[in-house]
């Protein structure tokens, strides 16, 4: 009994602790004017020789609940109410020699608003102008910024069960002052699958027939989700030196048998640099840039007729660097995370072709014999077809592709 009297005791005293605590807790509502609720937001950067593309949007209301179906083109693609109306919005590019790059709208772009950029010279500045819902909004006027080269592309695996780590290293700068860079890559990789098979199954027939094509080597790609941030701040010389810039699993398959990366890098400014390691921070704890955020963003787009404030950075980019590596089989360890397998003879003789085909298996071989019988071997589709999902390839070789 004096144990049980304890257990209640105790539960009733955490009770009131835990009413006590959450008692204190009130709701907070940020003190901020209306048309500080509301802000366009500008997302892009201007590059030589390109055809840009440009996001415009706004944040939303502190109160206002949110809409998974609504995108930020009110007006054009949204039906929603909003302060800012973007369905007559107009863009250009603008150098300070009085070059004029104009911009369009494609509706089958995300973004729509794109300007067709031409060749960005030194000396000269630019800026993007957008005029929307009655007022133009301009970024900071600045010249192009030109990319360092790239000394050396590697890879390192310290272990056989690590990852692979993607590593760079660019020249000096020349200018004694750190390399502030952005990187994206694109990537490619080649994969065969476990097993080939000659026949295959034809569900429009119910017969088991030759192969149309043969499906277990092909080509997949993929690229950079997001922007890579570098600086070289804290390197000897202001240079980047075995800089990681991504790693890749040692299970992952696209160290199975040959990898191909190309990264791209474009020298940005230190307020650039700033703004979007700041923009990710907020847009990572917040939810993205378009919801209220905790502090304001440092912005280079500023209203020409009225006090009011944007959201957005808009570099200017003058050239970019290029480097590509192979990372081919043997090169690294390599653990597959599946096992091939075949079907049970039981199985098969359970199941009707079709069936087993529309559960996600095709035939491995199929053998007929002289007494009118046949052997058939079936196996998961992702072991015979690279086109599967699990492998997302295609069987068409990029045409840059070595051997």
């Amino acid at each position: 009994m004096k144990r049980m009297k304890l257990t209640y005791k105790t539960f009733w005293t955490l009770l009131a602790c835990s009413l006590l605590m959450t008692s204190c807790i009130e709701d907070f509502v940020p003190d901020l004017e209306e048309e500080d609720q509301y802000l366009l937001v500008v997302e892009g950067s201007i590059y030589s020789d390109s055809l840009c593309s440009f996001h415009l949007g706004r944040t939303e209301g502190l109160n206002m609940p949110y809409n998974w179906d609504f995108d930020f083109y009110p007006g054009v693609y949204g039906q929603r109410p909003s302060p800012i109306d973007f369905s007559n919005a107009e863009i250009c590019v603008m150098g300070s020699d009085g070059t004029i790059f104009p911009g369009s709208v494609n509706p089958h772009s995300v973004p729509p608003f794109q300007v067709n950029v031409g060749t960005l010279k030194q000396g000269v500045r630019y800026w993007l102008q957008v005029k929307v819902d009655g007022l133009t909004y301009e970024s900071e006027p600045q010249e192009p910024l030109f990319a360092v080269s790239i000394d050396s592309l590697s890879f390192a695996q310290d272990r056989e069960d690590l990852e692979v780590d993607i590593l760079v290293s660019t020249a000096a700068s020349g200018t004694g002052t750190p390399q502030y860079t952005r990187w994206e890559y694109d990537e490619y990789w080649e994969i065969y699958t476990p097993w080939a098979a000659f026949m295959e199954y034809d569900p429009n027939t119910d017969n088991i027939i030759a192969v149309t094509a043969m499906k277990h080597h092909g080509w997949a790609n993929d690229s950079s989700k997001s922007y890579i941030l570098a600086s070289s701040e804290t390197f000897n010389d202001n240079r980047l030196q075995q800089y990681r810039l991504y790693s890749i699993g040692h299970t992952d398959n696209r160290l199975q048998t040959c990898y191909y990366t190309r990264v791209k890098e474009y020298a940005i400014s230190k307020a650039e640099y700033e703004y979007e390691n700041l923009r990710n921070r907020q847009s990572s704890d917040m939810g993205g840039i378009f919801t209220p955020q905790p502090s304001e963003l440092p912005s280079n787009i500023r209203c020409l007729e009225e006090d009011r404030k944007a959201i957005g950075f808009v570099g200017v980019r003058g050239s970019v660097a290029t480097c590509e590596m192979y990372i081919k089989k043997g090169q690294v360890k390599y653990f597959p995370l599946r096992t091939p397998y075949t079907i049970s003879e039981d199985l098969v003789k359970e199941k009707t072709w079709n069936e087993l085909y529309r559960a996600g298996f095709q035939v491995l071989t199929y053998e007929y014999y002289a007494n009118g019988k046949a052997y058939v071997q079936w196996c998961p589709v992702w072991c015979i077809d690279c086109r599967n999902s699990f492998w997302k390839c295609s069987l068409e070789k990029p045409s840059f592709w070595r051997e």
